[in-house]
């Protein structure tokens, strides 16, 4: 199966946001992904900006937020 960013926004709905409920997920904890097509779309970004606004590292810096540039 490939992962497409629909896919990759299920994933992170239905995986990841119910974990974190198990993990001390404050302003000093990142999340980093690599540079896949699907993760950087931005239905993709925007999902993982929600839940770690400007604490995204990508494979090209840091995320600033949803529709910003990495630096």
């Amino acid at each position: 199966m490939t992962v497409n960013s629909e896919r990759y926004v299920a994933m992170i709905h239905n995986f990841l946001t119910p974990q974190l409920a198990d993990f001390p997920v404050n302003e000093n904890t990142l999340f980093q992904q690599d540079g896949a097509t699907s993760h950087s779309a931005r239905i993709s970004m925007n999902a993982v900006n929600a839940l770690f606004p400007g604490r995204v590292i990508l494979e090209t810096g840091i995320s600033l937020g949803p529709l910003a540039l990495p630096i």
